[in-house]
């Protein structure tokens, strides 16, 4: 018997980033456009670095259909993004819980820790969901 399950992973540094602030004694900015305490990599990269991305579970679904996916929303933030690509496009979905179109394959989603107060966005990371179909020839032993 099948049954759905997700697995929690947790997230895996890859590389240290180390950002390089930049401050001036002029009125709490620097002369060359930072604000106090923003870092060149945090500018180059619209990251809001408060704002940790959610942490996601590869999802199994038992045999074709839909999957309804709960992701808990990361460190700074309040809800989740949905989204089909990694980089640029609208969200299509806004909340913790997401239910997918009916599923025949593996598909990919990209999420991100979304806080509405401030409407700052962590880094969209990736959610799998695995199709599971048994063989109908499949023998147990």
């Amino acid at each position: 018997m099948c049954k759905n399950i997700a697995i929690k992973i947790l997230p895996i540094v890859l590389s240290l980033i180390i950002p390089i602030n930049i401050f001036s004694q002029f009125n709490g900015g620097s002369a060359d456009g930072y604000g106090k305490g923003e870092s060149i990599y945090t500018r180059l990269n619209g990251e809001s670095p408060e704002i940790m991305a959610p942490i996601t579970s590869e999802f199994f679904l038992c045999g074709k259909g839909e999957a309804t996916v709960t992701l808990t929303a990361g460190e700074g933030g309040n809800n989740v993004k949905w989204y089909e690509n990694q980089f640029g496009g609208d969200h299509i979905h806004l909340g913790e819980t997401f239910t997918t179109p009916n599923l025949e394959s593996n598909i990919f989603y990209w999420v991100s820790t979304f806080n509405s107060t401030t409407s700052g966005e962590s880094n969209r990371v990736r959610q799998l969901i695995t199709v599971a179909i048994a063989d109908a020839g499949l023998t147990r032993f």
